[in-house]
């Protein structure tokens, strides 16, 4: 049974990838299901997060290797600011 049949039969299951920039950032990603009345989708969706309060959403990706470098981006944009 791959992920997406288990989150499927068991509905109550998330997997997510958390990284802690500073002591105020983080940027987080959900696999999760998209739908609607005409499509039905998986994807990562990523939000950066400032203390408790999202301050961006990133275009939806759709494999790790793509959350992986879109954390690496975000956190590289962070060191390049200070």
């Amino acid at each position: 049974m791959d992920y997406k049949d288990f989150a499927e039969e068991y509905g109550h299951c998330s997997t997510s990838i958390n990284t802690r920039i500073d002591t105020v950032y983080k940027i987080s990603s959900i696999y999760r299901k998209y739908s609607n009345s005409n499509f039905e989708g998986w994807g990562w969706e990523t939000l950066l997060w400032n203390d408790d309060r999202v301050e961006k959403q990133y275009d939806v990706v759709y494999s790790v290797e793509d959350v992986m470098m879109l954390h690496t981006s975000v956190i590289k944009s962070f060191i390049n600011k200070k």
